[in-house]
């Protein structure tokens, strides 16, 4: 028996040695759900990694060598289609470029027809101004259109045009001996001699012995000067009337020829149609009855040597026959009977 002392010594000395079996067994098992967590992670780690290798292994091969297969068509129909889009890109650009340059053209005619703007008249009271001026276009004066002004010939550099109304008083009437009270002052600012030009004037419908009387200005009309015939031509509307007769008449002359020229040409074609018409049937008939005659030429001989043939045929029958009938019948009296017979045939 222990001492309680004894006891208690030992109980220390047991604690002593089982607090650290018991600190080791807490550490080993620490450590061994350490492994076994760690093992178990191992195992997922395997077991998720290693199909996920192997079926990546095994289906990679085949997955690879059908994308490479997959691809190569794909880069052949990207390369085809890349081909197609050029050619296209290049049609567009073609387009572009016609469309671009037509552009270009509509944008320099604008501009040019900008540039040149069509001339129209300033009126200003009662003068009228144009610019610039254009050969062989004829201006109407805005305040009478039976007052004319056309170009023949102009410098390089076309000025203007103006024409200014002007009312003449009862004196200067009478000193010009106007038909009307109405003049016109006639001015452009280009240089004298480098144009020329026909003007027209208005005037009674019943006064053709008239006169162009011209001046400087207004004040110089006392001492006007008158355009001489050679540069004037008088035209009244008997006078338009009797030019448009006549040209009516020439041209009912002109179509009243040439119907007659052409009605003309028609007969003689039909005549000689005609003509050569009856001279083909004539032809046709004789060359007709030359075939008609050499056929019956031809049925003919044919006939002659048919007819030739059958005698000798039928000569040679009897002859056949003869020698038979004198064989069976050796008589001289038959003999002399048959031969009579031949000869009348």
């Amino acid at each position: 028996m222990f001492k309680k002392s004894n006891q208690k010594l030992m109980r220390k000395i047991l604690a002593s040695i089982m607090l650290p079996m018991f600190v080791m067994q807490m550490s080993s098992l620490n450590f061994l759900f350490l492994n076994v967590a760690h093992a178990t992670e191992g195992d997922e780690t395997i077991v998720i990694e290693e199909p996920v290798d192997v079926s990546e292994d095994k289906k990679s091969t085949p997955e690879a060598t059908e994308v490479k297969d997959d691809v190569e068509p794909i880069e052949k129909d990207v390369v085809v289609e890349e081909k197609e889009k050029t050619e296209e890109d290049l049609k567009t650009e073609d387009i572009e470029e016609t469309k671009e340059a037509e552009k270009v053209e509509k944008t320099e005619d604008v501009e040019k027809s900008l540039s040149v703007k069509e001339a129209v008249w300033d009126v200003n009271g009662k003068e009228a101004t144009i610019s610039p001026v254009k050969v062989d276009e004829t201006y109407k004066a805005p305040q009478n259109d039976k007052v004319t002004v056309t170009f023949s010939k102009l410098p390089k550099n076309p000025g203007s045009l103006t024409i200014e109304e002007i009312t003449l008083t009862d004196e200067q009437i009478v000193e010009l001996g106007a038909l009307s009270d109405k003049a016109y002052d006639i001015t452009s600012d280009m240089e004298n001699g480098t144009f020329k030009y026909d003007l027209t004037l208005p005037k009674p419908e019943n006064e053709n012995n008239v006169q162009i009387k011209f001046a400087e200005d207004v004040d110089g009309l006392k001492k006007a000067e008158v355009v001489s015939d050679e540069n004037i031509e008088v035209k009244s509307a008997k006078v338009n009337a009797e030019l448009l007769l006549n040209t009516k008449k020439e041209y009912d002359q002109i179509i009243t020829k040439a119907r007659t020229e052409a009605h003309t040409i028609f007969q003689e074609g039909k005549t000689e149609a005609e003509s050569k018409k009856a001279e083909m049937i004539e032809n046709a008939k004789k060359e007709v009855e030359i075939m008609i005659s050499n056929g019956k030429k031809m049925l003919e001989s044919e006939k002659a040597k048919i007819i030739e043939e059958a005698k000798k045929e039928i000569v040679s029958l009897v002859v056949l026959s003869t020698e038979k009938l004198l064989e069976s019948h050796p008589d001289n009296n038959f003999e002399g009977k048959a031969i009579g017979h031949i000869k009348k045939i």
